[in-house]
């Protein structure tokens, strides 16, 4: 039993650890992405502005906004609406769904392995108690080494079953445990991707459209506020 305890926690501690550490580094994915986002939508603003130096006023808007997220300053560096939007937020990191060590189906596998040695034990046994000797004492002392022979017997056919079929469902049980993390890291991975594209396709179309403008010879600072307006 306590190789069976030992596996399921050294099971839920890597699990345990590698979805913390998973997690963090979502985290800190999510939060870098959108500071980049958020600093390219400056870079816009300034050139929108036609690349005009900002006020000390104008940079600290900016620099808040950059760095903690919230309403997106104007371009005279107060808050505005940011109607313009945005791409659509990484959201919550995928779920790790450790599976359950099932002790249930260990206690099915030993006792299948077991039921050859303890049918085997137990005709053996049956052969000595159906012996008959002329000596009573004899027969007494055949009867008792049988029955304790049976105990001894049983018990390390047992234990010896029992040490089988952990080992057997263990490799069963990592081998669950490991596609699970292949799939929880794929899908954080796949997510983090999905959200670097969105971004990107985010401010090209941005860009584009304050190109647009541009060309229509309106001024860049118009351009700007009407975009975000």
């Amino acid at each position: 039993m306590g190789y069976l305890q030992g596996l399921k926690n050294r099971a839920k501690v890597s699990g345990d650890n590698f979805t913390r550490n998973r997690f963090r580094q979502h985290n800190r994915a999510m939060s870098r992405e959108g500071r980049d986002q958020r600093s390219s939508e400056r870079e816009l603003a300034f050139e929108a502005g036609g690349s005009k130096k900002f006020s000390k006023a104008q940079e600290g808007a900016w620099h808040t906004y950059i760095i903690e997220g919230g309403t997106r300053p104007d371009r005279m560096g107060f808050g505005g609406a940011g109607s313009g939007g945005g791409p659509g937020g990484m959201g919550e990191a995928p779920t790790l769904n450790m599976p359950e060590y099932d002790d249930r189906e260990v206690s099915k596998l030993a006792q299948k392995k077991a039921a050859p040695g303890v049918r085997k034990l137990r005709t053996v046994t049956q052969q000595a108690l159906s012996s008959t000797h002329e000596n009573p004492n004899v027969q007494k002392m055949t009867v008792r080494d049988a029955l304790a022979g049976y105990g001894t017997g049983l018990e390390n056919v047992m234990a010896g079953a029992e040490r089988s079929a952990a080992n057997q469902y263990g490799q069963q049980y990592s081998a669950s445990v490991n596609a699970e993390f292949a799939r929880f890291d794929a899908a954080n991975r796949r997510q983090m991707a999905e959200f670097d594209v969105s971004s990107r396709n985010f401010l090209m179309e941005r860009e584009h459209q304050l190109n647009q403008q541009y060309n229509e010879d309106q001024d860049p600072y118009a351009a700007f506020e009407e975009f975000y307006s």
